[in-house]
């Protein structure tokens, strides 16, 4: 049997702080997987469970920082497959699209959202201090059997993401 569950938790909530919305993802995710849990174990297919995710833009990023919050923690041994669809895993820091950056700075400027200056790494005066850089320094993906990653060739910031991806990552393939 295969269930999905599509994600409506963070429906007209994508402007604030990341870290908020991976933790409602998180307990959204528990909650339908306890769920399915229990009607598995009930029938003795527990073994089977397979937690596959399907991320696009920045639901990847909210997909990966819910993987961080301890709720998800047991669970994390039934991951399976992450399909990720122009997943910005690294963040906004490179484009050579002037454009695509016009459009960030207006929106930083118009609209000051907490995840524009997370995604632009600005959140924090030091690099090290920023959101990305903390959550590409956790192993969210290391427990998926099956990683894909898609992106178009126009995608600068994603062809750049993956050109200075930290090594850790890379071997997942």
């Amino acid at each position: 049997m295969v269930d999905f569950l599509m994600s409506e938790v963070n429906e007209e909530k994508t402007s604030g702080d990341f870290r908020e919305m991976g933790m409602r993802l998180a307990q959204e995710v528990t909650s339908f997987v306890k769920k399915k849990m229990d009607k598995i174990s009930r029938s003795g297919g527990l073994r089977t469970l397979k937690l596959s995710f399907v991320g696009h833009s920045i639901g990847n990023v909210i997909i990966r920082t819910a993987l961080t919050e301890s709720i998800m923690e047991p669970f994390l041994r039934y991951l399976y497959t992450y399909v990720s669809v122009s997943g910005p895993h690294l963040g906004y820091l490179y484009s050579s699209n002037s454009l695509f950056n016009s459009g960030l700075w207006l929106l930083k400027k118009l609209k000051g959202t907490q995840c524009i200056h997370q995604l632009t790494l600005t959140d924090a005066p030091n690099l090290e201090n920023t959101f990305f850089y903390k959550l590409c320094k956790q192993k969210t993906l290391e427990n998926f059997k099956n990683i894909i990653l898609l992106a178009s060739p126009q995608v600068s910031p994603m062809q750049a993401s993956l050109q200075t991806t930290p090594l850790w990552f890379l071997q997942l393939f």
